[in-house]
């Protein structure tokens, strides 16, 4: 068995301390119990992290968050390899767009959605052939597994809206999900269009389908958190479809973390790659250890 690197140990030893430090029963309680007090902290870290994720595989990160003097916050994020120099200006421009106080909210999605899919581009495709790959397997002749059609989207066992249906209409247009359609039929055109949109070529022409992807993530965001949704579909799509909704989750997270800090939010926060930090006080250690034993020889 390889040993691990230092960067490798300072990533485990994160994920464990803030499991330990918060719990981890509690997390899985959280659902039926309404939620504890520490789970909002734990999946702002997790949405943190997720926005740190650049490469499609073997790419994983970790986020923590420490109140320290004066109101100040101290952000260590840390990977299980070091961050290249342009992922630390990706964190950094992450920040100044979340706390950017001349701006609105909504301009601020809008600018931190650009950044993500650009940065995150890796990752989000690989969300979605993932998604695609399992309606591959559900069928379309079978409805991919969506509960409440007949054959035909015409043969609709039931319709009802959910409360869901307005927030993706702003999104997608009532051309696309007009009122009289319900969240099966809507369904059914939203799967068979990604279907045709990743199948189009063998690499998918991620940036002239930008706004299409803006779309997938916001409706995936939406669908993950109704549980109507939850009824009608897969489960192991909707896991598949909650992970790329994530990315709309994290978004939002970020921006409204800043705005709780107030105007000076992007003062407040110091930023610190845990990785680095540690190796540069081991290198210390070591060279004071050399300069006693040189002193001592002496």
């Amino acid at each position: 068995m390889s040993s691990l690197t230092l960067t490798e140990m300072i990533y485990a030893l994160s994920k464990i301390e803030y499991r330990y430090e918060y719990h981890p029963q509690s997390c899985h309680d959280a659902g039926a119990s309404g939620g504890h007090p520490t789970q909002g902290h734990l999946q702002l870290l997790n949405q943190l992290a997720l926005l740190l994720v650049t490469k499609a595989k073997s790419d994983v990160a970790a986020v923590s968050l420490r109140d320290v003097e004066n109101s100040r916050i101290l952000l260590g994020y840390s990977k299980n390899r070091p961050f290249t120099n342009p992922e630390t200006k990706y964190i950094g421009d992450l920040r100044l767009i979340a706390a950017d106080p001349t701006t609105t909210r909504g301009r601020k999605y809008n600018d931190l959605f650009d950044l993500v899919l650009q940065k995150c581009q890796k990752k989000i495709t690989s969300w979605l052939r993932g998604i695609c790959r399992r309606l591959g397997e559900l069928g379309e002749k079978r409805n991919f597994g969506i509960k409440g059609l007949g054959s035909d989207e015409e043969d609709e066992i039931e319709s009802y809206a959910t409360w869901c249906d307005s927030y993706i209409r702003k999104v997608v247009g009532e051309n696309i999900f007009p009122l009289t359609c319900s969240l099966p039929s809507f369904l059914k055109r939203w799967f068979k269009g990604l279907l045709s949109a990743m199948s189009d070529s063998s690499e998918f022409q991620y940036w002239e389908g930008e706004r299409l992807v803006y779309h997938n993530i916001v409706i995936a965001y939406w669908i993950a958190r109704d549980l109507e949704a939850h009824k009608l579909l897969d489960s192991s799509l909707l896991l598949l479809i909650g992970k790329l909704g994530d990315y709309c989750g994290a978004i939002i997270a970020l921006v409204d973390k800043m705005v709780l800090l107030g105007r000076d939010a992007c003062g407040r926060i110091s930023m610190v790659e845990v990785g680095r930090m540690l190796d540069s006080l081991f290198r210390v250690e070591e060279n004071l250890k050399l300069m006693l034993t040189r002193i001592m020889v002496n």
